[in-house]
């Protein structure tokens, strides 16, 4: 399909339309524009240079041509829950190393998209974070919202030993530190 190309000095040339594509800052299209290029003998050839360019900058349609034959990819659009829901929070966990700090061992489980998260540290799975969570001296980092349905209600987020007897919040015995 001929389309009017605008160049960065304001020239217009005819160039073909080959595809249009959807992203969610807007649409772009994969136009061309013959060009020479010069051969490795020495000779000048035609050929067509390709780019992806965004329509409202640099193209205008032909009068009297339709685009409906162009392809075209389109975003699915959102389920009616995501819209609801909004975007998804990046799943998973990390956990922080803190016994440099402190001198002692201590470790924090943050969400993934928690701004205080190290970074580059690798994602943990649930049962892996809640494992975390649950040893001696490591917590849930408080300005993040911990993993789902880890946190019992009432606000206790690690049962006392006395109050699991013996077992840890998920109901699996305490790990226990050998002497010697």
């Amino acid at each position: 399909m001929p389309i009017r190309v605008v160049l960065p000095d304001g020239q217009e040339i005819v160039g073909r339309l080959h595809a249009r594509r959807q992203l969610s800052e807007g649409w772009v299209c994969l136009a061309s524009i013959p060009v020479y290029q010069n051969t490795a003998d020495g000779h000048v050839e035609p050929v067509e240079y390709r780019m992806w360019l965004r329509p409202q900058d640099h193209l205008m349609p032909v009068e009297g041509v339709s685009y409906a034959s162009v392809p075209t990819e389109r975003i699915e659009p959102p389920s009616l829950v995501e819209q609801i829901r909004g975007p998804r929070r990046p799943s998973g966990w990390v956990l922080e190393n803190l016994s440099g700090r402190t001198g002692r061992s201590q470790a924090v489980v943050h969400a993934a998209d928690c701004g205080e998260a190290p970074t580059n540290a690798p994602r943990l799975s649930l049962d892996q974070s809640l494992d975390a969570a649950d040893g001696p001296g490591s917590g849930c980092a408080r300005s993040v919202a911990r993993p789902r349905n880890s946190t019992p209600p009432y606000g206790h987020s690690t049962p006392s030993p006395e109050a699991t007897n013996g077992r840890g919040s998920r109901g699996r015995p305490r790990r226990r530190e050998r002497s010697g």
